[in-house]
Order: C-alpha cells, then sequence, then structure tokens
C-alpha cells in the first residue's frame, strides 16, 4: 500500500497483499464506519453512540482530508472494498499536555477540535476489518500516518494507545505497572507493544481515557516525534478527565470509542 506522495486521489500502487491505501473520499464514508464497528465487535444493529456514522465521516473528510486514509482491495464489479481506515486531526496541543479523555481531545465524532494550523497530528482513530487483519494493513496504515508528518512538516504524532491486554493483570498490577512491563518488553500488549514497534514511544498513562473494559478504561499516551530519543522512563500516570463537554449536535456520547462493555 504504497501511495505516491502528494496528489490524494491518485491511486497507488497495488502490492502483493492485494490492497492499496488511498485518501478517503466521500463514497468510502459508510463502508468506513461499517469497518469501525467490526473491528470493535459492534454488530450493526446495536447501539453505539460513539462509532464514527456516515456523516461523522463525511465531516472528517470536510474538515482534514489529507488526515484521512482507507486501505481498499477490488471488491465486486470492480468498486473500492474498504478494509482498514485511520482518522487524524490537527492540534496545537502537545503531548505533554494532551491528558484529556479521547472524546475531550477531539471535540466531537466530526472532529470539532481539528486544528488547521496545529503542529502535531492526533491519532483519532484507526481500524482493520477482522477479515482483513494479519495483512499488513495496520502497518500500512501507520506508514502513511507517518509520511504525512513529514508532508505537512509537523512535529510528530501521539495517541491513546489502549492496554488492550490489561484485564489478564488487572488483580496483580497497576495500569502504570503493566505499562512499563508492556514496554520493557515483559509482557506483550496486543495493542501497545505492536505500537512501541512501530516507533512509537511510551510517555505516560492515561486513566479514564475510555470506557472500555479490557483496557480498564486506560491507554498508554504512545509519541512519535522526529529526531527525539527514546525516554529512560515512564512519567508518573496522569489522569484524563472524567466531565464531558456538552454534547454539539454531531457529538456521540462521551467517546473513548464504542461502547464495548460487550
Amino acid at each position: 500500500m504504497d501511495r505516491t506522495e502528494s496528489d490524494a486521489n491518485a491511486p497507488s500502487r497495488r502490492p502483493a497483499a492485494g490492497f492499496h491505501v488511498v485518501r478517503t473520499r466521500p463514497e468510502h464514508a459508510a463502508q468506513v464506519a461499517s469497518v469501525i464497528r467490526a473491528a470493535h465487535r459492534v454488530s450493526e444493529h446495536d447501539p453505539c453512540f460513539s462509532c464514527f456514522r456516515e456523516e461523522h465521516v463525511r465531516r472528517q473528510i470536510r474538515r482534514f482530508p489529507e488526515g484521512q486514509f482507507v486501505a481498499v482491495e477490488a471488491g465486486p464489479e470492480g468498486r473500492d472494498r474498504v478494509v482498514g481506515c485511520a482518522v487524524l486531526m490537527r492540534t496545537d496541543v502537545p503531548p505533554e499536555r494532551g491528558h484529556g479523555s479521547w472524546l475531550r481531545t477531539i471535540g466531537s465524532l466530526g472532529l470539532h477540535r481539528h486544528e488547521p494550523n496545529g503542529r502535531w497530528l492526533y491519532g483519532v482513530e484507526m481500524a482493520v476489518h477482522p477479515d482483513a487483519q494479519g495483512r499488513g494493513v495496520g502497518s500500512a496504515l501507520y506508514r502513511h500516518r507517518l509520511r504525512l508528518v513529514g508532508e505537512l512538516g509537523l512535529e510528530g504524532l501521539y495517541a491513546g494507545g489502549l492496554l488492550k491486554g490489561y484485564r489478564r493483570y488487572r488483580r496483580r498490577l497497576s495500569p502504570r505497572a503493566y505499562a512499563d512491563r508492556v514496554r520493557g518488553g515483559q509482557i506483550e500488549d496486543p495493542t501497545v507493544s505492536m505500537q512501541l514497534r512501530k516507533g512509537f514511544r511510551a510517555e505516560g498513562v492515561l486513566e479514564h481515557y475510555d470506557d472500555d473494559v479490557d483496557s480498564g478504561d486506560c491507554a498508554v499516551l504512545i509519541v512519535w516525534r522526529a529526531g527525539a530519543k527514546r525516554p529512560d522512563r515512564l512519567p508518573a500516570p496522569v489522569v484524563a478527565k472524567r466531565a464531558w463537554p456538552r454534547a454539539r449536535p454531531d457529538r456521540g456520547r462521551p467517546e473513548g470509542r464504542p461502547d464495548r462493555r460487550r
């Protein structure tokens, strides 16, 4: 999924894996919403006040078209089938001050807090359809996200990496102790360990970041900085504020993404 640098709508070369990455277009919006639900194991019929809907994806494209990516493969009748997606926004809040919950950070499902001239990219969402996992789709989307940092001349990219493996250790370890062991390679976390192998650095623990049972509502603050050295150790945990901003018309529930208390 190698995509040429500047033309957002130019097709990229198709790799052996059979998919390629392009910028998200309005006609992809419905499929993006479906992929996110499938990746988080939320059915199309289950209520999910924080899942992106088609209209949210269209707002994201209007606000920041350069920061929306889809991995597509050839579907029936030659139409693109979306198998993965990445959602980004720009912010002037640096990662050392970016300690809000997921919804507080993005402002709304339509990225109300996107700052067109922000110096940082914030990783809002990345999802791969279960049928396409293990084919390199996630790695390809990561490459395009990091490439965008250089294309826009930004300082880096950060996000909250959910501690999806923490549920197995919650009776024995605090979130910070678990995160320290993940970063040290003593525990393999299904989400954060992969992100660290992609070149991200763990720079903190975000408590009350997301309403997610598996991670204990916690995430690791993962940061990719141009030219930065790896920190010696994780700083003390930070706590995301519980209070949610008042709902806007395009805002769902206090969203650390879907309510995944399945």
